[in-house]
């Protein structure tokens, strides 16, 4: 095992881990197993039990959930420095996402025990971690409040530009959501997503890609619609 490899530096540059004490990094250090994934192996499964965390060291790690229709949709990216299934560990709960490598994937696998001792113990990570969490909250808040009374194509524009950004889909690809889902994240009726749909399609935003499926065809059309 390298210098580059060792668990106590893969923790040191960890971004998630950057307000650990060092004394914290080095307990943490001594109860973790290295782990490597073939390109499209699952790492951890949505429903299985709570388990350990792991630390990403090389590759990128797809996290999804499972969707009304069984497709999985894309949650976040992990990669190189980035924790995977530990808010899950810290909770002891099932998990609530999917984990799939995109690549080769070598981590290091954090005990469940290990991790809720360190967040525990060492109150400036404890502290960091609820300021992340409190952000990401607010954030998710802000944008819902700001969509609440826009007209119903503008709130579906801002929608669907949502989703673009969080799942990295580009101009020309598949919208990870159905007509029926639109219907639950706007509040608004099938018959009026259905029309409202057609106004961004006449404008040149999106195109049909198959029964009950979309695609963006103009990103700059499709923000001025959310604006």
């Amino acid at each position: 095992m390298t210098e580059l490899t060792s668990p106590l530096a893969a923790l040191e540059r960890s971004t998630d881990l950057a307000a650990a004490e060092h004394t914290t990094l080095e307990r943490l250090a001594a109860r973790m197993v290295w782990r490597e994934y073939p390109a499209g192996a699952t790492i951890l499964a949505e429903g299985d039990p709570s388990g350990p965390g792991y630390l990403v060291v090389s590759g990128s790690v797809r996290l999804s959930s499972a969707r009304s229709d069984r497709r999985q949709q894309t949650l976040a990216r992990i990669g190189p420095g980035e924790l995977v299934g530990e808010m899950t560990a810290l909770l002891d709960r099932a998990r609530t996402a999917t984990a799939t490598a995109l690549e080769p994937v070598s981590a290091w696998e954090i005990p469940a025990e290990a991790l809720r001792a360190a967040f525990r113990d060492d109150l400036r990570l404890a502290y960091s971690m609820l300021l992340t969490v409190m952000e990401l909250l607010v954030d998710r808040d802000v944008r819902v409040v700001r969509r609440l009374g826009l007209p119903p194509v503008q709130q579906l524009a801002a929608v669907i530009l949502d989703r673009l950004t969080t799942e990295g889909i580009g101009e020309g690809e598949p919208l990870p959501m159905t007509a029926a889902e639109l219907e639950v994240l706007t509040g608004e009726s099938q018959v009026a997503c259905v029309m409202n749909l057609a106004r961004l399609r006449r404008g040149g935003a999106i195109e049909t890609a198959g029964d009950d499926r979309w695609m963006v065809v103009s990103m700059e059309r499709l923000q001025r619609f959310a604006e």
